[in-house]
């Protein structure tokens, strides 16, 4: 379930090369190959201006820079920045950079930690057949179209409940974010996971908590100074999060690995089949199960906030929604909605072109060719109809179809405020102070139920 887009021009794609060191003011030794470094650098801290005007940083130091590539610090952490068409193909295959270690930097997430540090899982350093490592080996098998069928009935039925129950909601007001969040995190510990965190309300409410703390323990404070972790309250919250995520996982895996354990056609058994060790098999489970959740969350969330304001648009993906249910329903007089149960694979992965515009529009790549007025007029206009022509189609997101179709076939939507006051001015704005576009949060939809769904 990774979210993918074509990119024909400058991009920014970093690797990252961690090498702490005892001292604050000593930094690790840089390989001669590296770029030059930007000058928008500190004493100790490094290049502040990447966290506080992220766009304008990385466009300035390409123009000051010979060929497009520089380095930057972050603390004692060496950046590359590289750019161009061929950015992609060397920012996967060189040898010299390391993406994984980069994402250790982030800072938030379920990560493991040794004494200040974050330490790199063997699943994402193990490789297996084909040179691809354990992670992504795995993240293959369990997104193969036999093994997502296998899936689909449940995921489209915690879709399906959750929409359906807001209908005992008298106010017709919810807040998307939090509602699809929640749809989300239940779907994807089935496809990446087990049905027993998903159909177990205690589990999930637990994982659900955790996950909200280890959405918020980035620091970016710690990036720079990573000698102070042990005084501070996100590097606990974050060894907390780990805690309790693996308190829920580890149990379920050794039940399942038991000797005469009762076997279950989910995600996990797929793990076992294979001869996983069981350490390998709790790390895939933290790490996607927050990766998954975490990401997809957000953006079904948003997805519905942005489509519950346009009108116009959220006909056309309505009445493509409808066509495409139909062609693939054996019974013509049912309702919308048990003919969006009834859709195989392929159709939910091709539901509508209307709805692809609008995703790839929502999360473009975050590269110039989004934010040059040469090439889109009006960078920051929330404008679907952009990608119509020219453009290599998106790629294609199930589960954000499914969370879109099923409150579309049952309602109608509109902005408004959380008092359910309407509010017709939303505007889908990114910043361009940040290497991506940001996603619309706290924002209110109201629903009214479709006379035929």
């Amino acid at each position: 379930m990774v979210f993918t887009s074509s990119t024909t021009s400058v991009g920014l794609l970093w690797g990252m090369d961690l090498n702490f060191q005892p001292l604050v003011t000593a930094r690790p030794t840089v390989d001669k190959k590296s770029p030059a470094f930007t000058s928008d650098t500190l004493p100790i801290i490094g290049s502040w201006s990447y966290f506080t005007q992220q766009k304008k940083f990385w466009k300035d130091s390409v123009a000051k820079s010979k060929n497009g590539h520089f380095s930057f610090w972050i603390g004692k952490n060496h950046i590359v920045g590289i750019s161009g068409e061929a950015a992609r193909k060397m920012h996967l295959d060189s040898h010299d950079l390391d993406p994984i270690g980069g994402i250790m930097l982030i800072g938030h997430g379920p990560d493991e930690i040794d004494g200040k540090s974050s330490v790199i899982p063997p699943i994402w350093t193990t490789t297996m057949a084909n040179s691809r490592l354990f992670a992504h080996r795995r993240i293959l098998d369990l997104q193969k179209s036999e093994q997502l069928t296998k899936r689909l009935s449940r995921v489209t039925k915690d879709s399906r409940d959750a929409f359906e129950e807001m209908a005992t909601d008298l106010s017709g007001v919810m807040n998307p974010n939090k509602a699809c969040f929640r749809i989300v995190v239940k779907q994807y510990s089935r496809v990446v996971g087990t049905d027993e965190i998903s159909d177990d309300p205690k589990i999930l409410e637990t994982f659900l908590y955790y996950m909200n703390i280890l959405q918020t323990t980035s620091s970016v404070h710690l990036l720079a100074f990573p000698s102070l972790s042990y005084f501070s309250v996100a590097y606990w919250r974050r060894r907390y999060g780990r805690w309790g995520f693996s308190k829920i996982v580890t149990p379920i895996v050794n039940k399942r690995m038991m000797k005469g354990a009762f076997r279950v056609d989910d995600a996990l058994q797929i793990f076992i089949h294979n001869g996983d060790s069981k350490n390998y098999i709790i790390d895939f489970l933290i790490t996607m199960l927050f990766i998954a959740g975490a990401n997809a969350g957000v953006v079904s969330g948003a997805m519905l906030n942005i489509i519950a304001h346009p009108p116009d648009w959220q006909e056309k993906i309505y009445c493509e929604i409808k066509a495409t249910a139909a062609a693939h329903s054996m019974n013509k007089d049912a309702s919308l909605v048990d003919h969006l149960d009834s859709m195989p694979l392929s159709a939910w992965e091709s539901l509508s072109r209307s709805l692809d515009l609008c995703l790839k529009e929502t999360l473009p790549s975050p590269s110039d060719v989004h934010y040059n007025e040469k090439l889109y007029p009006d960078p920051v206009r929330w404008d679907p109809e952009r990608f119509y022509e020219g453009r290599e189609e998106f790629t294609k997101i199930m589960d954000q179809n499914i969370n879109i179709a099923y409150p579309l076939a049952m309602y109608k939507w509109s902005g408004c405020d959380e008092n359910g006051q309407p509010n017709p001015d939303f505007g889908h704005k990114p910043t361009v102070k940040r290497g991506g576009p940001t996603l619309p949060m706290g924002h209110y939809c109201k629903y009214v139920p479709r006379k035929e769904s």
